[in-house]
């Protein structure tokens, strides 16, 4: 919305500096003989949303310098769980089941691959609402076949208003006859 959260102007040596994330707010003002009433605390910007970090510096060469960033946070997505994360499969196949906790609405896609990132399996592929999520896994490729015995990644992806975020828990398989 362009709302600038942190601004400074300042003399500084060389070096790295942190920049405060999400900004404090202003400090209240000094007190005055007369007691004036509480000042009411500026909000915090919300940490979530799409931000931009600008940097701008002039050396003592008199050169400058600048860098512009762009970032997102997104909290929608958190406490991934995947039970079990060694699944024994026989000829019939077993389930692995993947938990996540979602903070707001999001269209989600659920995925198996391998280690490589070849995709072994859409396990689902819908919108899911704010709320304890499961999505469950029965050890089968897309063409229906049992997996490989090996490792994988069982990845879930949200989208959404804030932009994409990812959770992702390995899993190993072992075939057993």
């Amino acid at each position: 919305d362009g709302t600038v959260a942190l601004a400074e102007t300042a003399a500084r040596a060389q070096g790295t500096y942190k920049v405060p994330f999400p900004p404090a707010p202003a400090p209240a003002p000094p007190p005055d003989q007369i007691v004036p009433p509480p000042p009411v605390p500026a909000p915090l910007p919300p940490t979530e949303g799409r931000w931009t970090l600008s940097v701008r510096s002039i050396d003592d060469q008199g050169l400058t310098s600048s860098a512009v960033r762009r970032f997102a946070v997104n909290s929608t997505l958190g406490f991934a769980k995947l039970e079990p994360t060694r699944l024994a499969l026989p000829p019939r196949g077993a389930n692995a089941t993947f938990r996540w906790t979602q903070t707001r609405a999001a269209r989600v896609k659920v995925t198996v691959e391998t280690i490589d990132g070849v995709l072994i399996r859409v396990a689902a592929l819908r919108r899911f609402e704010p709320g304890s999520q499961a999505v469950v896994w029965n050890g089968r490729q897309a063409n229906g076949k049992l997996a490989a015995g090996g490792r994988y990644l069982v990845r879930v992806t949200a989208e959404n208003e804030l932009g994409s975020v990812t959770l992702e828990q390995p899993l190993t398989v072992r075939r057993v006859r």
